[in-house]
C-alpha cells in the first residue's frame, strides 16, 4: 500500500513539473515573439527631409554666383546663370541652349530681347529658378506672367494666373483692368478674361471713369455692349459711356498725329453708337439727348 502511495505522489509531481515546464516554454516564446515585433517597429524605415538645406544650397548658387557656366543680358544687365537650372525650368531656355541647330548653345552670353517691364522683372523671374519664390503685386504680375508665357514656366504661370483672377476689383482700382483683360484674352489665359469682362460689365459706369478705359479695344467694348446681362442704372448711362470712350479716342488720335481723325471717328461714332438701344430710353431723356447735340 505505502508502494501504491508513494508511485501516485511521483506521478502527481511529474505531470506538475511538465505543465509548468510547458508553461514557462509557452512565456518565453511569447516574450521573443513580442520582442521580435519591437524590434522589428523600433528599426523601420524613417524618411528623414533636409530638403530645405538643398534648396539653401541651389539658391546660393545664384546669390554667390557660384560656377555659373552661362550669362544671359537683359536690358543691358547681365545675369550669371547656369544651364543645368535653365533647362530644367524651362522648355524654351532648354530647346535654346541644348539643340545645335540654335547659335545660343554654342554661346557663353546670351542677349535676351525684353520690354521694358520685363526686363524690370527678369532678375526675381530668373531667381525663381533657383528658390521656387518670387514677389508679384498689381504693378509686376503682367510682365512675370509674360515671362512665364514666352519661356514655358509651366508650374509658375497658373500661379499668376490665380493671383490675376484673385485680384480683378484691385486691379480695376489701379487702372490695369484693361490691359489685363486685352492680354489673358490673346494668349489664352480665359479664365482671368472671363472674369476681366463680367467686372467691365457689371460696373460699366465705374470702369468708364478708370483712366485705361480709353485704351479698351473698339470691338472688346462692342461685343460688351450686345451682351443683355450689363448692368448700368439705365440706357442713358450706356450712351454717356460711349460718349466719354469716343472722346477719348479723338483725343488720342490728336496726340498721335493721326491722318484723317474726322473720317476715322464717323466710323467709329456709326459703329459704336449702334449698340446703344435708343428705344430703351424714356421720351424725356431722348428729348435732353436731342436738345445737347443741337446745342
Amino acid at each position: 500500500m505505502l508502494e501504491r502511495v508513494v508511485v501516485s505522489m511521483f506521478r502527481s509531481a511529474t505531470r506538475t513539473d511538465s505543465q509548468s515546464s510547458s508553461t514557462e516554454k509557452m512565456d518565453t516564446s511569447i516574450f521573443n515573439e513580442k520582442e521580435s515585433e519591437m524590434s522589428s517597429e523600433t528599426c523601420g524605415d524613417i524618411e528623414i527631409d533636409n530638403s530645405n538645406h538643398v534648396l539653401l544650397k541651389i539658391a546660393t548658387l545664384y546669390t554667390e554666383k557660384l560656377m555659373t557656366d552661362i550669362c544671359l543680358v537683359v536690358g543691358g544687365i547681365e545675369y550669371p546663370a547656369h544651364r543645368l537650372i535653365l533647362c530644367t525650368s524651362s522648355d524654351v531656355f532648354q530647346v535654346m541652349l541644348m539643340d545645335s541647330r540654335w547659335s545660343e548653345s554654342r554661346e557663353k552670353r546670351v542677349v535676351l530681347q525684353e520690354t521694358l517691364a520685363c526686363s524690370a522683372v527678369f532678375g526675381e523671374f530668373l531667381k525663381y529658378f533657383y528658390t521656387g519664390r518670387i514677389k508679384i503685386n498689381l504693378q509686376t504680375i503682367m510682365p512675370i506672367l509674360a515671362l512665364a508665357d514666352k519661356y514655358n514656366v509651366k508650374e509658375l504661370t497658373p500661379l499668376c494666373v490665380q493671383y490675376m483672377c484673385d485680384h480683378i476689383a484691385h486691379a480695376a482700382m489701379n487702372n490695369e483692368l484693361i490691359s489685363w483683360f486685352h492680354y489673358t484674352l490673346a494668349l489664352g489665359h480665359y479664365q482671368v478674361a472671363k472674369g476681366c469682362q463680367n467686372f467691365i460689365k457689371w460696373n460699366l459706369e465705374l470702369i468708364s471713369k478708370t483712366s485705361d478705359f480709353g485704351s479698351l479695344h473698339h470691338e472688346l467694348l462692342g461685343k460688351l455692349l450686345q451682351q443683355n446681362d450689363v448692368v448700368v442704372q439705365n440706357e442713358m448711362a450706356v450712351y454717356n459711356c460711349v460718349v466719354h470712350w469716343l472722346n477719348l479716342q479723338k483725343q488720342q488720335m490728336i496726340e498721335d498725329s493721326e491722318p484723317q481723325v474726322d473720317a476715322c471717328m464717323e466710323s467709329l461714332v456709326q459703329d459704336m453708337m449702334s449698340h446703344v438701344r435708343f428705344p430703351m430710353m424714356t421720351p424725356r431723356q431722348l428729348a435732353e439727348l436731342l436738345l445737347s447735340l443741337l446745342l
